[in-house]
């Protein structure tokens, strides 16, 4: 496979689409820049998405309007930090859109994949164990499941350091799902310097089939 990364096109010679959700966790920075690493390497147009899941106003009675106050702060405070790092990304000279929408952060995150028509979805996962799995469970569990296209989640700081965006890995047992996986990913795969396919013994020969297409 060519290590020369393209702009990648798609139908219609549409650049492709990434949508970066972020929750301002101290996980952000990390998920930021395997995006900034992505958007540079395919020549992608990157949309940064914040759910705001904060209600417009509460009603306590007593304190009302503190309370308005305080959610108009937090909620102005969140979009400045969308747009903030939506102007870092076009000072690397990356394409960048922030953007901020209320709703349950799973059905926000899908509705704006699929208006956009996005080509992948990147998102960070807080952490291993019951914490990551609870994750799952939830937010990133749903958009996998109702999204319909590639999700990329990016593991906790501690656990991966990003380098480069030009090697990947293919998990391949021979299924409808991993031919499917292969084929929506194909894009991203034909740019990367390296491509390993993970195979169990007794899909060795089917793995091989693989190799051989993604050389072709």
């Amino acid at each position: 496979l060519s290590s020369t990364f393209l702009a990648l096109e798609g139908e219609g010679g549409c650049v492709m689409q990434l949508l970066l959700a972020t929750d301002f966790s101290p996980q952000r920075k990390k998920v930021l820049k395997v995006a900034r690493r992505l958007a540079q390497a395919l020549g992608a147009k990157l949309w940064i998405l914040h759910v705001a899941t904060q209600p417009a106003f509460k009603t306590y009675g007593v304190g009302e309007r503190q309370d308005r106050l305080e959610t108009a702060a937090e909620l102005r405070e969140e979009h400045r930090l969308v747009q903030e790092a939506a102007q870092s990304m076009r000072d690397s000279g990356i394409q960048a859109t922030g953007l901020m929408v209320p709703g349950p952060p799973a059905k926000a995150i899908v509705g704006e994949a699929a208006r956009l028509d996005a080509d992948l979805i990147i998102l960070g996962s807080h952490g291993f164990g019951a914490v990551f799995k609870m994750l799952l469970g939830s937010v990133s569990s749903a958009v996998l499941r109702k999204s319909g296209r590639p999700v990329l989640i990016v593991p906790p700081a501690d656990a991966w350091t990003p380098r480069r965006a030009d090697r990947a890995a293919i998990g391949w047992n021979d299924s409808v799902e991993a031919s499917r996986a292969l084929c929506m990913t194909l894009p991203w795969l034909t740019q990367m310097s390296k491509v390993t396919v993970l195979v169990c013994k007794k899909r060795e020969e089917s793995a091989g089939d693989v190799v051989d297409y993604l050389k072709w």
